[in-house]
């Protein structure tokens, strides 16, 4: 195996800053510290296997495995013994993360991971509508930023370290909701003033990545900068229970049961606004439909189609009580998937349709997933509720762009492959920085060491003395 070893490692987790986002914006100047990082770093592009939304992202960042091994499809599961809905961190990852071996061999003090807001804070909410709006997000999107560098900063002064992991996911919702304001990648820009405000926090990231940068010189360690995926531009919304509807799979509820779900979703949301908030939001509030009569529903998950059948053991019907009947039912919603074209260009609206079971050798109902999964076409999202006008396609104008494509993985570290790109897996992630720590891969982790990204002789020391992140 070609792969250096370095005493530490210091690994920056931009939420969906990609290759496409970062380069132009290093390229114009923007972003003068990440322009050293591109002249001196081996690349690779990675590839997200599954729904791309941020548990599967970050669980298969973590664990070096797709939701096979971590058990994530999206940001919430289904508990059918709680009959609700509940968020996905509230279940620890059933497999060893990479923080997990780099603790295990060098004892609690060896891996540190920073985030730069608490869990489900969503700086950017909605897209701005004025500029003084758009100026206090990218002021607390900056502060943010700052804040978690700063802690790095700390805690390497405070204790010793062999893994340092910063995790920047404000960028994420900042992505969602200001792509266009960017300029890049084909988006339509805007107003000038906007623009550059928006751009004000990728420089304040440089600024950050260059102190970063500063800290790796002192320590001697390698950096690794990585981005689980990318996003493209926001199309539309595709309301999957109005597609089961129309193939007679998904009845709607009519007279008490009706009653039922409109109670049941304003007691949640008083729940939400006056009350302590709920870790389980209840079945009966998620979905307007009669479910003594239908077959197969979609109750959450927007980055993929997540469609449940209407067993006895899901739900406790009898909508489903037979083998054949689970069979039919399969086989109709499958066709569903895979036939469903838009209303006016008569595309695909989704590129993969898989079964669970099959997928991952598994019994769904066990491991809290849906029967069947379905991948939507760049640009589109899915939601479940119903439309009042019954329309299969909706837009939504508080989006700019939606998940979407690869991710992206810089290394910078001795023996690093420059000026030749290589394509890898997000799992690929974990395994290769572990063997930067002279580690090896849990046996649960299915993705590899990427041997291309290092060359097969040192460099010469002049190299090797290169500051990671500061331009010459």
């Amino acid at each position: 195996m070609h792969c250096p070893t370095v005493p530490r490692v210091l690994m920056v987790a931009l939420g969906g800053a990609t290759y496409e986002v970062l380069v132009p914006l290093a390229e114009s100047g923007t972003m003068p510290n990440l322009a050293g990082l591109l002249r001196s770093a081996a690349l690779a592009r990675l590839r997200l296997r599954g729904p791309c939304n941020e548990s599967v992202a970050w669980g298969t960042l973590e664990s070096g495995g797709g939701p096979g091994v971590h058990g994530l499809l999206e940001d919430c599961y289904l508990d059918h013994r709680r009959r609700g809905l509940l968020p996905g961190h509230v279940r620890p990852l059933p497999c060893p993360t990479l923080a997990n071996l780099a603790s295990e061999a060098e004892g609690e003090a060896a891996a540190v991971q920073l985030a730069d807001v608490p869990r489900g804070v969503r700086i950017w909410q909605g897209r701005p509508t004025t500029f003084a709006e758009l100026c206090r997000g990218i002021a607390r999107t900056d502060a943010a930023i700052r804040g978690a560098v700063a802690a790095a900063v700390q805690i390497d002064r405070s204790r010793p370290w062999r893994l340092l992991e910063v995790r920047l996911t404000v960028l994420d919702s900042l992505l969602h909701r200001l792509w266009h304001m960017l300029g890049i990648g084909g988006g339509p820009g805007g107003n000038r003033q906007w623009v550059a405000k928006t751009r004000e926090a990728f420089r304040t990231l440089d600024d950050c990545l260059g102190e970063l940068a500063e800290l790796a010189g002192r320590r001697g360690a390698a950096v690794v900068l990585v981005s689980p995926y990318g996003f493209s531009p926001f199309r539309e919304k595709i309301t999957l229970s109005e597609l089961l509807r129309r193939r007679g799979l998904l009845q709607m509820a009519q007279g008490r049961a009706k009653l039922g779900y409109r109670l049941s979703r304003l007691a949640w949301k008083a729940r939400q606004r006056f009350g302590p908030k709920p870790a389980c939001q209840s079945v009966s509030g998620l979905l307007a439909a009669d479910m003594r009569r239908t077959r197969a529903v979609s109750l959450h998950g927007q980055s993929a189609a997540l469609v449940y059948l209407n067993t006895p053991a899901r739900f406790g019907t009898r909508v489903l009580r037979s083998g054949r009947q689970y069979e039919q039912a399969t086989a109709e919603v499958w066709a569903a998937l895979r036939e469903a074209q838009h209303p006016v260009t008569h595309e695909p609206l989704f590129e993969e349709v898989y079964l669970t079971a099959a997928r991952f050798g598994c019994d769904p109902l066990a491991r809290f997933w849906p029967e069947l999964v379905a991948i939507p076409a760049a640009g589109f999202y899915v939601r479940h509720r119903l439309d009042r006008n019954r329309h299969l396609m909706r837009t939504d104008c508080s989006l700019s762009a939606a998940r979407n494509g690869e991710g992206l993985m810089m290394v910078h570290a001795p023996q690093v492959m420059l000026g030749r790109p290589c394509t890898a897996e997000l799992a690929d992630v974990a395994p290769t920085v572990l063997a930067l720590l002279g580690l090896g891969p849990a046996a649960s982790m299915t993705g590899r060491v990427v041997e291309d990204l290092f060359v097969r002789e040192p460099l010469p020391a002049e190299r090797l003395r290169q500051h990671p992140l500061r331009t010459p």
